[in-house]
């Protein structure tokens, strides 16, 4: 007991710092009547919206051009932003997701799904928000390693974004463990680029 009540205060301190670093601590609401918080989840899918026509997330921190493959960028660059409107791909029946980083580009370029194919791995604050939007996704991320034989005994989870440190070698990850309050949100640029880490791609929803 003490240790999920340990895992969880861990999880909460941890969204609390990824709103903060995704949107400076913003969070919008529509008006008293509606309470819209944004960013939300349309209900029984995977698609969160940072900012619609009704308001939402102040445009300085989204990126307003549509994206069909991730550019090369640091996550200290512009490029390192949130589109309004992303979809995140769904889980695989298999391990077909574990790949080593250099792979995950070509995985989401060939991907097709719902009819789409401008599929491509998240920035690294797309993939926070999608952590911190994770429990509200229709298919959301793995919090325990689905392989038969993980590679890791704690179980933990770590997913590939397309963002470096400044030295493409390290790019960044983001962590879910069911078991580990170490490596659950653990946001770090991981040395390793061989390692098979998992990824989730995304595609910006223009409507």
């Amino acid at each position: 007991m003490l240790g999920m009540q340990k895992l969880l205060r861990t999880k909460m301190k941890r969204l609390v710092f990824f709103t903060l670093t995704l949107f400076g601590g913003l969070v919008c609401e529509l008006d008293a009547q509606s309470a819209i918080r944004y960013p939300y989840v349309i209900e029984g899918t995977n698609i969160i919206i940072s900012r619609d026509a009704r308001g939402g997330v102040s445009l300085e921190y989204l990126r307003t051009e549509v994206w069909t493959e991730t550019p090369d960028h640091s996550q200290t660059s512009s490029l390192n932003r949130v589109y309004s409107r992303i979809q995140v791909a769904r889980s695989r029946p298999d391990d077909a997701e574990a790949m080593p980083w250099s792979d995950a580009t070509d995985y989401c370029r060939n991907l097709q799904e719902d009819g789409y194919t401008n599929w491509r791995v998240p920035t690294q604050r797309e993939l926070m928000l999608i952590y911190v939007m994770n429990d509200q996704l229709a298919d959301g991320l793995y919090r325990s390693d689905p392989r038969p034989n993980p590679p890791e005994p704690d179980l933990s989870v770590f997913y590939w974004s397309a963002t470096h440190d400044g030295n493409t070698s390290n790019v960044w990850s983001v962590g879910l463990s069911d078991t580990n309050d170490e490596n659950e949100g653990k946001v770090e640029p991981y040395p390793d680029t061989q390692r098979l880490n998992y990824v989730r791609c995304v595609r910006d929803v223009v409507e």
